[in-house]
């Protein structure tokens, strides 16, 4: 019983579709230089046209025929070099204008009725022109770069207008500042990943590259409509609200990461000179390999040895927590961390050599640094260098000026 109640219902949809008028218009894309990718014009089907389908086909040619012109005009001022982004903007708009008309015609195909989708015509013409209008009137335009995948911002600025005109013209200067350090940030993380990954792609470990994408489209595509809401549009505040919340975010999902990350690289530095040092010490030390100068300056190896492991200590220490800024520069000389652990271990041997040469001498408790060069002491000489490594390790930052200062006092002394 129910199979034949919906084959009743099936008969009965079947004769309706059947008593449908078919659509009186067909569309045809046009093309050529003057005019817009995806533009199309309507024609008769086949049979005579209603009034309204007739004033639908002179609808959709009046409502191309201006955003065509404005698309020609943007060619011809070469928008596109001198003002990449209101360019982007505006042809995003035309597109826009496009789709929602060729979407009307479909569902006019699927018995709109020609009145209405006449009127839908008139309707997207009218959210084009407001929104170019908007768009003529902002100081800012805010679009994302774009090949294939997103990989920067652009933020033009208006050369014919004053930033004086804009009411909240202060707030959205400061607005503008920070939104390109937010996009500096997020591009340097980025580059980096890529970097790594670009080193890697020799033996196929592609994922740091797919990482470095999604970093971007997920948050370059949220500054650009941080950008619209507060430069292009009035919402200042709301985009400052915001954009501190994007900065919080980033921090959340993106810190530890970069951080250990970045200890990993360190440590692998790090990890490679000590054992170098270390085995170096045991080679001198048990071996008849060496002797003479080498053996009695070992210790010099041990220092050089625990500084590495200091300095992979000294980030751990100092940088407990990130900041929004610290992702993108997480060591403010923007040294490596291979070329860090040689430039601490450096500094750490020329620390060394003051205490071996008696130049300088540090007492605390029974530690004495005079004992270093003293074969007879009877303190732990190694355990006292190792100390001394670790300590120059961790006070890195320190010690760059501790040195400079003692340097510059020992010249200053020859000529006087």
């Amino acid at each position: 019983m129910l199979n034949a109640e919906r084959r009743g219902q099936m008969d009965k949809d079947i004769i309706s579709l059947k008593k449908m008028p078919e659509p009186g218009l067909k569309k045809t894309l046009q093309q050529g230089d003057d005019r817009l990718p995806g533009e199309f014009v309507l024609e008769a089907a086949g049979h005579e046209l209603s009034k309204d389908e007739e004033n639908y086909r002179t609808a959709i040619s009046h409502v191309f025929r201006r955003p065509r012109l404005e698309a020609l005009d943007d060619k011809k001022n070469d928008l596109e070099k001198t003002s990449p982004a209101l360019a982007q903007a505006r042809k995003k708009l035309r597109d826009n204008l496009i789709k929602e008309l060729a979407t009307d015609f479909e569902e006019y195909t699927n018995n709109l009725p020609a009145e209405r989708a006449y009127e839908r015509a008139y309707i997207a013409r009218g959210k084009y022109d407001l929104n170019l209008e908007l768009l003529a009137r902002s100081l800012f335009v805010v679009e994302p770069k774009l090949e294939g995948h997103i990989i920067d911002i652009s933020i033009d600025v208006a050369n014919d207008k004053k930033i004086s005109d804009d009411p909240a013209n202060q707030a959205k200067q400061a607005l503008y500042v920070a939104l390109n350090s937010a996009k500096t940030v997020v591009k340097t993380v980025a580059d980096r990943i890529d970097h790594r990954g670009n080193l890697r792609a020799r033996f196929h470990r592609l994922e740091d590259q797919t990482l470095a994408q999604r970093v971007r489209d997920k948050y370059l595509n949220k500054l650009v409509e941080i950008g619209r809401l507060g430069l292009q549009n009035p919402h200042v505040e709301l985009a400052n609200a915001a954009l501190n919340g994007f900065r919080a975010e980033f921090v959340a999902q993106e810190a530890g990461r970069i951080k250990n990350t970045y200890l990993r690289s360190l440590g692998i530095a790090a990890g490679i000179a000590a054992a170098t040092f270390f085995f170096a010490y045991l080679v001198v030390t048990y071996t008849d390999v060496a002797n003479g100068f080498f053996d009695m300056h070992r210790i010099f190896l041990l220092a050089a040895g625990s500084s590495a492991i200091g300095t992979w200590l000294s980030f751990s220490i100092r940088r407990v927590t990130l900041g929004f800024d610290d992702l993108a520069v997480l060591e403010e000389d923007r040294l490596d961390p291979s070329l860090r652990v040689i430039f601490v271990v450096i500094l750490t041997t020329v620390v060394l050599l003051l205490f071996w040469t008696g130049a300088m001498n540090i007492e605390i408790g029974n530690l004495k640094t005079a004992d270093l060069s003293n074969p007879q002491s009877t303190l732990p000489i190694g355990a006292i260098a190792l100390l001394v490594g670790v300590f120059c390790g961790i006070s890195e930052r320190a010690l760059t000026t501790a040195i400079s200062g003692r340097a510059a006092a020992f010249v200053k002394s020859l000529g006087s």
